[in-house]
């Protein structure tokens, strides 16, 4: 059934590396700041906008929210309660609760890297920072920044847009 409602993929090239180094240290904002992480945060796990962001339209993929990232260090679990351990961790771990393939649960897990943007420190400042929000739980969605003294949902559209911006300011760089 999905096939038949989904039209054709519009093959895009890959971002090179060097946009989402770009992306992540862009820190000018606190919403600067969000979309840096969110976006290295989901080329490590591959994921579909729908899974880490507000995307418009009903979408069967449940949104990841913080109780889905799990930290491990030698095997045992790493509260969130202190999110500065956090980045400590050997693995992290993000549990997908149900995707648009009818798939529940699955589990998937990335090494800890020795490079600054790696998945665990990259996921590890996403849960602290959601966390610092008054009012975050572990059922706050991972795409949720305070901008001003406003919640916001970071949306599919405002990734589009900062990764528009960004490769068109890096287009000397990129050719």
């Amino acid at each position: 059934g999905y096939v038949d409602s989904d039209p054709m993929p519009n093959q895009q090239r890959a971002l090179p590396l060097s946009v989402f180094r770009r992306l992540y240290y862009n820190r000018f904002t606190p919403l600067d700041e969000a979309l840096g992480q969110l976006a290295c945060g989901a080329f490590f796990f591959g994921l579909r906008s729908c899974e880490y962001l507000a995307v418009q339209g009903t979408s069967k993929t449940k949104r990841l929210k913080l109780r889905n990232i799990r930290f491990f260090k030698r095997n045992r679990e790493l509260s969130k309660s202190s999110p500065d351990n956090l980045n400590t961790a050997d693995t992290v771990t993000i549990t997908f609760e149900f995707q648009k393939n009818r798939q529940k649960n699955i589990t998937v897990t990335q090494p800890r890297s020795n490079k600054e943007i790696g998945p665990v420190i990259i996921w590890a400042k996403i849960v602290a920072r959601v966390l610092s929000y008054k009012g975050a739980t572990t059922n706050t969605y991972v795409n949720t920044v305070f901008v001003g003294k406003q919640r916001y949902y970071v949306k599919a559209a405002d990734m589009f847009q900062h990764i528009s911006v960004t490769v068109d300011s890096m287009q000397d760089t990129l050719g």
